[in-house]
This record gives structure tokens, C-alpha cells and sequence, in this order.
């Protein structure tokens, strides 16, 4: 892409030159004779002339499909890693490319449909079980349960929480360790934090997967329902020590953002962090770091408009140094992924000098510097305008959580188009966030 850009260019230049060179033997030559240039020389300056215009809007015209083709072949690339639907088409009359881009649309669109239509069909099925079916995690999370489940456990254990706040821990301990280890269902018979039993038959779901549990139900059957999060089931493999030829795909990492007082990083002071952890391209949403922190200081006003963030709900918040050790437990040797990822570092490091704990200068990748080295002619590169771009749908801006979680959208789509352009390996990536140098030398002006 780059090398046919390249190309073009030279072409415009050569032709540009080469028309400027027949303008000026022209003039030359008018000069040296009596009577000026005739007519006809007039009517060759106004061709030259005419066809350089004409050939300099074909070029830009060319250049401007060519970009379009770029971003749908790019949102195309998104679209296919991770079924995804693709952004909608700009507003005006739909000409060729549009009309590819609608094809491919409805061609994912039937897939997911399809897929979606399996998934409702085994809802069905579960939801008309009569008997209680709940579903938990190795930990004992819930991430699946009917409407006869959710009656059974009386609206004290919903989707997302533990089944331990009713079962006996050891008594649901021991029966998660056997049905894992047995692969079949087992009747066994629960003990509740109440004192009393319930009977039950679980099956295990597979080494470190879980198991699924079915009560036998009496009485009035509850209204066909199903509630489910099996996201809840991934385990986040344990992080690797970085390297520069660590792939993109297996690279560790955390989406980090914070919320602050203010954007003078040697001044101003953080209200909140949030970390959402990633391995390559999978998020990990069940395992997150959300914390307020106090920063010893009233907020601005200004400030509490841009985040909500106000000196009450701060008030009995820990001090950074209160939470500085379990971040960095969290955070590991992982990469720190942001928009902006400068600005949160360095906000981070002086919150760790002010309280006088130890820091380690974590490896950052730059959401915002990759996407304008993939798009050097893009025309806003901020979060909203980049995650629109690319098709995330966004919640919670200006929560430290819920940029966290726009960015790892944001980071996931963004590593199929790094493949596309052979930015494999985390060294290769960090070396590509260099290119845009307006950008690296005014974050580095303001001290990120």
C-alpha cells in the first residue's frame, strides 16, 4: 500500500514537471520571437494546463477509493477474526463500493443470523427443562440458570454470583472435585449455609471447566426462562514475561485507563483506575480491577463534569498507597494497552513517587499511535471517533471501567489490520506506534 502510494505520487510529479517544462519552453520560446507566441501556443498552454488539473482530480478521486477500499478491507478483516457486523456505509448515493460493502454485510449478517438461530434453539431446550439447571464455574460462579433454577435458589444467587453464599463450602468443594474428575453424572446431596440438604445431580464439564448441576423441582413449574454468561467459564492463562518476538496473539496484557483531577501529569492527581485483563485478542471481562482512590484534594468542578467523579464518592475511598501493591499484583508483567497510554503511566509513576512505593516501568502500547500509523490520513483519532471507526459499541466513556473496556474492544480489532500490514510481534508493533511523530513528539511535550 505504502509502496503504491509511493508510486502515485511520483507519477503526479512527473507529470506535473513534465507539464511545467512545456509551459516554460513555451514562454522561452515566445520570447525569443518577434511577434510573442500565436494563438495555438496559447491553445497548448490551456491544454497542458486543463490535462494537469484533470489528471491531478482523477488522482485524488483514485486516491480517495483506494482509502475507502483500505477501510473496508479492514473492517472486513475485523468482521471475519471476530464475527463482528461491519460499520454502516457513509450517507449519500451507494455506488460500487458501497454495494460490496452491503454484499459482504448481509453475507455476515445470514452467518450470525444462523448462528444465533443454534443458539436460540438450545435455549429452548434448556429453558423447558422443568427441573432447576444451574450451571457454575470451577469457582463456583453461576453462569447459567433457568427459571426453575432461579426460583430454587430464591433470588439470593443470580447470574455472575457464587453458589458458596448458599452451599456449604466444603460440601460444594468436594462435589465440584469429583464430578471433574469422574466425567458423569453423580447424585450427591449438598449442604446449605442454612443446615439443610438438597439433593442434586452434577455432571462435570471437563477439567478446570465447571460442572452442571439439575435439582429435581416440585409443585408449580415456573415461566420458561434462561439467563447464561458462559464467558464466565474462561480461565485467564497465567501471563509470560514479554518479549519483543512475543506474538500479538499470545501477548499478555491489561486495557488500562484512569480517571484523574486533571491532564497536567505533574500536577494533577488520579480518582480511579480500572484494568481489564486480554491474552492476544480475548478479553477477559469476568476478571477486572476497578478501584476509586482518594487523591487528598478536592476535585475541580470542571473535572467532575468530564467524569462524575465527586469529593463524596471519594471520601472513603484508600489513598494509592493503599491499593499500589494489589495493582501491581494484578497488572503483573503484563503490557499496559491505552489510548493514551503515555498519560496513565505517568500519572501512575508520580502517584507511586508521592506515596513512596516501588515502581516498575511497565512496556505501553498505544492505541491511538497504532491506529494513525494504520491510518495516517485519518481526521480524528480520539477514542469516540477511532472506536466508531471501528464498529465498538460504546458504554460507560469517561468511567476509568468503561474506557478500559472500550480500549480492549478498540486493541482486539485492531490487531487483525496490524497482521495485515505484518505487525506480528510485540516488537514490531512498538516499533510501528513510532511512525506517527506529530503525535509522539506532542505526548511527549506534555510530559507521556
Amino acid at each position: 500500500m505504502r509502496a503504491m502510494n509511493s508510486g502515485r505520487l511520483m507519477a503526479v510529479l512527473g507529470m506535473a514537471l513534465a507539464g511545467l517544462g512545456i509551459v516554460v519552453w513555451l514562454l522561452s520560446r515566445g520570447l525569443r520571437l518577434p511577434g510573442g507566441l500565436a494563438w495555438p501556443d496559447y491553445l497548448l498552454i490551456g491544454a497542458v494546463a486543463l490535462g494537469l488539473v484533470c489528471f491531478v482530480a482523477s488522482h485524488a478521486a483514485q486516491a480517495h477509493q483506494q482509502r475507502r477500499l483500505e477501510r473496508l478491507r479492514g473492517a472486513v478483516t475485523i468482521a471475519a477474526g471476530l464475527g463482528t457486523p461491519l460499520p454502516p456505509p457513509a450517507l449519500g448515493r451507494p455506488d460500487g463500493i458501497d454495494r460490496l460493502r452491503q454484499a459482504v454485510a448481509d453475507l455476515i449478517g445470514r452467518e450470525r443470523e444462523r448462528r444465533g438461530l443454534l443458539d436460540r434453539r438450545l435455549e429452548a431446550v434448556l429453558s423447558a427443562i422443568e427441573d432447576a439447571i444451574v450451571v457454575v464455574t470451577s469457582q463456583g460462579q453461576v453462569s447459567l440458570l433457568n427459571a426453575a433454577g432461579k426460583a430454587l435458589l430464591g433470588g439470593r444467587c443470580g447470574l455472575g454470583s457464587s453458589l458458596f453464599e448458599l452451599f456449604d463450602r466444603e460440601s460444594l468443594g468436594e462435589a465440584l472435585r469429583l464430578s471433574e474428575g469422574e466425567g458423569f453424572a453423580r447424585r450427591m446431596r449438598l449442604r446449605g449455609v442454612d443446615g439443610g440438604d438438597v439433593e442434586t445431580l452434577i455432571a462435570g464439564l471437563g477439567p478446570g471447566a465447571g460442572a452442571l448441576l439439575r435439582f429435581a423441582v416440585e409443585g408449580e413449574k415456573p415461566q420458561r426462562s434462561l439467563e447464561h454468561d458462559l464467558a464466565l467459564h474462561d480461565h485467564l492463562p497465567p501471563p509470560a514475561a514479554p518479549t519483543n518476538e512475543t506474538l500479538l496473539a499470545d501477548l499478555a496484557a491489561v486495557s488500562l485507563d484512569t480517571e484523574t483531577t486533571g491532564l497536567n501529569v505533574r500536577r494533577d492527581r488520579m480518582l480511579s483506575v480500572a484494568c481489564v485483563p486480554l491474552h492476544g485478542g480475548q478479553i477477559y471481562r469476568a476478571a477486572v480491577f476497578d478501584r476509586l482512590v482518594n487523591p487528598g484534594m478536592r476535585i475541580p468542578p470542571g473535572s467532575t463534569a468530564v467524569h462524575s467523579i465527586t469529593d463524596s464518592m471519594i471520601a472513603d475511598a484508600p489513598p494509592f498507597s493503599r491499593i499500589a501493591d494489589e495493582l501491581a499484583g494484578f497488572c503483573g508483567e503484563r503490557v499496559w494497552v491505552g489510548h493514551n497510554i503515555g498519560f496513565d503511566i505517568a500519572i501512575l509513576r508520580r502517584e507511586a513517587e508521592l506515596a513512596g512505593t516501588a515502581w516498575r516501568e511497565p512496556i505501553g502500547l498505544d492505541t491511538l499511535r497504532l491506529y494513525a500509523a494504520l491510518h495516517p490520513d485519518a481526521p480524528d483519532v480520539e477514542l469516540d471517533a477511532v472506536a466508531a471507526e471501528l464498529g465498538v459499541d460504546v458504554r460507560g466513556r469517561h468511567t476509568a471501567l468503561g474506557d478500559a473496556l472500550v480500549t480492549a474492544e478498540v486493541y482486539r480489532r485492531l490487531l487483525p489490520l496490524l497482521a495485515g500490514v505484518g505487525v506480528r510481534t510485540l516488537g514490531e508493533a512498538l516499533d510501528y506506534a513510532e511512525r506517527p511523530r506529530m503525535i509522539r513528539q506532542l505526548q511527549r511535550a506534555l510530559g507521556w
